[in-house]
C-alpha cells in the first residue's frame, strides 16, 4: 500500500497532506543505534510486565490500565513538541481515566464478595493465589 502512495506522490503533486508518502525518510546514524536498541530495550521490559501482568492478574483489573499511554503521550507530545490536545482528546482520555478506575474498584469488590476462588484463578501459571483446601474424604460406614 505504502509503494503505491509514494509512487502517486511521486507521479502527482498531492499536497502537504501528504507529505508523509515523499522518498524523504533519511537513515539513521550510529549515533542514534544506542538509543533504537533503548528503545527495544525498554519495549520489550513493558511487553514482558504487561505480559505477567495479564497471568497474575484477572483480565477485567489488567486491560484498563493498557490505555495508560494515552495521558502519557499526550503529555509528552506538549512537552516535546508543543503539542496542546484538543478539548475531545482530553474529555476522551478523563472518560478512560475514569472508567478505569472504576472497573478496578468493582474488581476489588467482587473480589472481596467471593467466598471460594475459581479453578482458573487459584491454579494460573505463576498465580500464587489461595488453594482450597484439600479435605481427607470420610471412610464409609462399615456393614453389619
Amino acid at each position: 500500500m505504502l509503494p503505491l502512495g509514494w509512487s502517486l506522490n511521486a507521479l502527482f503533486d498531492i499536497g502537504a497532506q501528504a507529505a508523509h508518502l515523499r522518498w524523504s525518510w533519511e537513515a539513521f546514524t550510529f549515533g542514534t543505534l544506542p538509543w533504537l536498541i533503548l528503545l527495544g530495550a525498554i519495549g520489550m521490559v513493558g511487553w514482558t510486565l504487561l505480559s505477567r501482568a495479564y497471568q497474575i492478574a484477572d483480565v477485567g483489573a489488567v486491560a484498563p490500565f493498557e490505555y495508560a499511554y494515552l495521558p502519557l503521550a499526550a503529555a509528552l507530545g506538549y512537552l516535546a513538541f508543543d503539542e496542546v490536545p484538543a478539548w475531545n482528546t482530553l474529555v476522551g482520555m478523563a472518560l478512560i481515566i475514569v472508567s478505569g478506575v472504576y472497573i478496578a474498584y468493582r474488581e476489588v469488590v467482587n473480589a472481596r464478595r467471593s467466598i471460594m476462588p475459581t479453578a482458573e484463578a487459584s491454579f494460573a501459571p505463576g498465580n500464587p493465589g489461595v488453594v482450597p483446601e484439600f479435605h481427607e474424604p470420610e471412610p464409609p460406614p462399615e456393614r453389619q
